[in-house]
């Protein structure tokens, strides 16, 4: 029980640490609830001081950076290696280094010339943030290299070899492999996309919780004929020779860990440790060799499941032998649900559960058929029949397809929803049934409300959207919509990565007017696809359709004048709501400005949007002067190759001491109220 609570203690403090040191308070107090409660816990089992002690310690690692900035010599190892980056520890320290094309293994010894710096790259509204992915390995520093040279190859060349395996195989017997057996789940590919749309990728992953089902199962029927050490020894032997392929794996080593723990448990030690206690020290020992495991949700989930199915054991094993089974599903399909509305934006395949357990087997067959083939490369052409055979099970499934779009989780939702699953069981434990069931049926009718969009006829908003660089910002008042421009980017579709989802995670399914400021790429470029995927009734880009009033909103357009430039034409648009008066400018560059508080001399408003992303091309100081905002907005992309938004802007609204809010440093800014109450 000691070892429990030293592992509760690590993750929860280093969760802590990790959260103050990137600034999300709202996730440090999702994270204080869950530490409140493993410490009551913890008194309760008289195991205060051991969950207290790892917790101080892992919140100390948490929240400690030692980077070394600007230009040097780095020496160091690495110990992660992707298809365009490698992560380099070097004097204690990890950064990331961007290269094209990397050949780069874990355990190569470098020396790179270059400048480190702070991670910046660029993040989106919905989208992945590999920055927040990369600061969950630790690494919160890159190095951008001048020169790379080799001192040590590590002579065993993994992506060498898997590329080279992978070669000659038919797409779906290419994709497959590669996210099942070499752990690499590439989304483009045809397979992977079609288990994503029905939630169904977990299936399909080299997943630790799947490896280590098998080698439970291997070594349970292992035992009916061998004693029980022989057969702790098999599966261990297995999983060590499954190790040097998966080793970036955390499932991978956590399997082995379980497995080399439990053969010692067993075979020297008179199984004196549970099954707990063991799964419990395989997570000390990971999270000594590398504390920011202990951040990503491939460790969490793995430990939270393993350990939760041993919890329930005892409580389901007197149902027969397809109840627990049953159970057990239905346990892990709850487990497993924020996540997978996360990685769906929402989609829910109801059929999911029963679909991944016929795939189950599947899944375990063709990987232990990989490894062979991979060992005798010459018969690898089993694999296409098996492939294309896994494929059309996969394609059949598609056929049959219900689903239901729910909300992408919030934070907020991660903290309720797993401090209501843990209340539940708890209460299960004390035999509380009735306060349980009403509990169940309370919470699931009040989410139930909240995924509707009768939340919204209480509620006005306003947010502006991280688009990168570019603008786009939703208006709502009431079930009103309004959205004035789309952003845009050449390298994905900024309507269905972006926006859509972020529609749908405010149950907004409709646009009633979108108004494009003027035709620049940063601006009109989703606008297309938009119209195509959602439902936008009206689409404004002229100053002489204005005003137009929706609801209770009066929109009124101030630049009037024309000009030569695309710029010159731009929409700069105002509104009143929730008790302030906003101001959407666009790229109006300077001369419109000063138009507009000529013609316009008694404008005013609070909040305003700056023109052209904070470029010296537009936020004159009479602008200022004359509208004196509270709080200036500034729509654009990290690190942008533009520079915005220039220095002489953000000093002009830091001497009139107005506020100034960035997208590209706060990610989407939103401001919300109450229509009856105000901002």
């Amino acid at each position: 029980m000691k070892a429990l609570f030293l592992l509760l203690g690590l993750c929860s403090g280093i969760q802590l640490g990790f959260l103050i040191a990137v600034n999300d308070y709202l996730g440090v107090v999702c994270q204080l609830v869950p530490s409140f409660l493993f410490m009551v816990l913890s008194i309760k089992k008289k195991q205060v001081f051991p969950f207290l002690l790892a917790y101080t310690i892992s919140f100390l690692l948490g929240i400690i950076a030692l980077p070394i900035e600007g230009k040097s010599e780095f020496s160091g190892i690495v110990i992660r290696s992707s298809d365009n980056y490698f992560v380099l520890f070097s004097n204690f320290r990890r950064y990331y280094v961007y290269e094209k094309d990397n050949i780069r293994e874990v355990g190569d010894i470098l020396t790179i010339n270059g400048r480190a710096s702070a991670y910046q790259g660029a993040f989106y509204e919905s989208r992945f943030d590999f920055g927040r992915y990369l600061a969950s390995l630790g690494v919160r520093y890159q190095i951008n290299a001048y020169s790379i040279s080799a001192r040590f190859e590590n002579p065993l060349r993994l992506k060498a070899l898997e590329n080279g395996f992978l070669n000659g195989l038919v797409p779906s017997a290419k994709g497959l492999t590669s996210s099942l057996f070499f752990g690499r789940k590439d989304y483009e590919t045809e397979i992977t996309s079609l288990a994503d749309s029905m939630n169904l990728v977990f299936a399909i992953s080299s997943s630790g919780l799947i490896y280590g089902f098998f080698l439970r199962e291997l070594e349970k029927r292992l035992s009916w004929k061998i004693d029980e050490g022989k057969a702790a020894l098999t599966t261990l032997l297995i999983s060590f020779v499954v190790l040097p392929l998966g080793i970036h794996k955390i499932g991978i080593r956590r399997v082995f860990l379980t497995r080399l723990l439990r053969f010692i448990n067993v075979r020297f030690l008179n199984k004196r440790f549970s099954r707990i206690e063991i799964i419990s020290f395989a997570g000390i020992i990971m999270f000594a060799l590398n504390p920011f495991d202990a951040l990503q949700s491939g460790f969490q989930l793995g430990f939270g499941i393993s350990m939760a199915f041993l919890l329930s054991e005892r409580r389901i094993k007197d149902f027969g032998v397809f109840l627990p089974y049953l159970i057990r599903i239905v346990f892990l399909r709850l487990l497993i649900l924020p996540f997978t509305l996360s990685s769906s934006s929402g989609k829910l395949h109801l059929l999911s559960g029963i679909y991944s357990q016929i795939l189950l087997p599947l899944s375990i067959l063709y990987t232990l058929i990989s490894g062979v083939t991979f060992l005798i490369p010459y018969i690898k052409g089993i694999l296409n029949p098996l492939g294309k055979g896994y494929y059309y099970v996969l394609k059949g499934f598609s056929y049959l397809d219900p689903s239901i779009r729910l909300p992408p989780p919030s934070p907020l939702f991660y903290l309720l929803y797993y401090l209501i699953l843990f209340l539940l069981i708890l209460l299960l434990e004390i035999k509380a049934h009735r306060l349980a069931g009403i509990i169940t049926i309370s919470s699931l009718s009040i989410y139930a409300l909240s995924c509707t969009p009768l939340p919204l006829a209480f509620t006005d908003q306003v947010s502006f959207i991280n688009v990168g660089q570019g603008d786009s910002i939703l208006i709502r008042d009431n079930f009103n919509t309004v959205l004035i421009d789309t952003g845009g980017n050449i390298s994905f579709d900024m309507a269905e990565e972006v926006l859509i989802p972020f529609f749908r995670k405010e149950r907004i399914d409709h646009i009633d007017y979108l108004f494009i400021t003027h035709g620049d790429f940063d601006h009109d470029g989703a606008k297309d696809s938009l119209m195509r995927n959602f439902d936008v009734r009206h689409c404004i880009d002229s100053h002489l359709d204005f005003p137009i009033k929706i609801g209770g909103l009066t929109f009124t357009s101030y630049n009037i004048y024309g000009g030569n430039e695309e710029n010159d034409l731009s929409l700069v648009l105002g509104v009143s709501l929730m008790g302030k008066k906003w101001l959407f400018t666009g790229d109006a560059p300077k001369k419109v400005e000063k138009n507009i508080i000529k013609d316009n001399p008694e404008i005013d408003c609070d909040i305003l949007k700056l023109g052209h992303h904070g470029s010296n091309t537009s936020t004159c100081p009479e602008w200022l002067d004359v509208l004196t905002p509270e709080t200036v907005i500034v729509s654009c992309g990290r690190n942008n190759k533009y520079g915005h938004p220039h220095k002489e802007v953000i000093q002009e609204c830091e001497k009139r001491g107005i506020e100034i809010r960035r997208t590209d440093q706060e990610g989407t800014i939103t401001y919300r109220s109450f229509s009856f109450i105000g901002v």
